[in-house]
C-alpha cells in the first residue's frame, strides 16, 4: 500500500537511481582484470615449479 509522501524502502539503492542503467550493468573486462589473471597464472606456475622438485625429492621420481 503506497501513500503519497510516505517513505518506502526498496531494493534499489540511491546510487543506482542516480547512476541510472550504468549501476545495473556488469562491468566489462579491463586492464586490472588482465593483470590479476596473469598474476594468478604466474602464482600457479611458480607453485608448481617449487612443489614438483620437493615432491620428487621426498618421494622419488
Amino acid at each position: 500500500m503506497s501513500h503519497k509522501g510516505s517513505h518506502e524502502y526498496t531494493d534499489v539503492s540511491t546510487a543506482a537511481i542516480e547512476m541510472g542503467d550504468a549501476a545495473t550493468r556488469a562491468p566489462g573486462w579491463n586492464r586490472t582484470d588482465t593483470a590479476w589473471t596473469v598474476s594468478l597464472f604466474g602464482t600457479a606456475v611458480g607453485a608448481g615449479i617449487l612443489f614438483l622438485p620437493i615432491n620428487a625429492g621426498s618421494g622419488g621420481v
